[in-house]
């Protein structure tokens, strides 16, 4: 009998249970998923340096972090990395420079999550 064994044991930095998210791991990564109560249009794309949300009904826990209260939009797209379990967003808009940056916490249960101050998105 052969027993092989493997684990990940990359944790979040902070020394939590969650494992911590790689570049590699987002990159290609498509959702439209999200926890709560409300039901939401859009689709959040990422590639390698850059994403992408867009439809009709934005959560607006999302545009408010990456836009800025009071504000609607249909689509957001700027940059990303990944720095010691938080992803930065730099988004850059038309009328507001220089460029918003906002970050939010992130991490793996299986599935990735991204944790905004409303909900979490699951990848």
């Amino acid at each position: 009998m052969v027993l092989l064994l493997g684990c990940d044991c990359s944790l979040a930095p902070d020394g939590g249970s969650y494992r911590a998210v790689t570049p590699e791991k987002l990159t290609g990564s498509t959702s439209s998923q999200r926890t709560g109560q409300h039901d939401f249009e859009f689709t959040w794309t990422f590639d390698a340096t850059s994403f992408v949300i867009e439809g009709n009904a934005i959560p607006s826990d999302l545009i408010t972090a990456m836009l800025g209260p009071d504000v609607k939009a249909t689509k957001i797209e700027g940059a990303w990395e990944i720095r010691d379990g938080i992803i930065c967003f730099v988004v850059g808009t038309e009328d507001k420079v220089p460029a918003r940056e906002c970050s939010m916490r992130i991490y793996s249960t299986g599935p990735i999550r991204i944790e905004s101050s409303e909900a979490q998105y699951v990848f």
